[in-house]
């Protein structure tokens, strides 16, 4: 039997690459913990 190869994954928007990056910089700013909850509670 043969694996059928996984389904292509849609693109990111934009909007989500702005606040995947927002994250990701919060660490450098001081606030790692609260940004990316805010975020995850929105």
């Amino acid at each position: 039997m043969e694996e059928l190869p996984p389904p292509p994954v849609p693109p990111i928007a934009s909007d989500d690459k702005l606040w995947i990056i927002l994250c990701h910089l919060s660490l450098l700013l001081g606030v790692g913990f609260i940004l990316p909850l805010i975020v995850y509670f929105v």
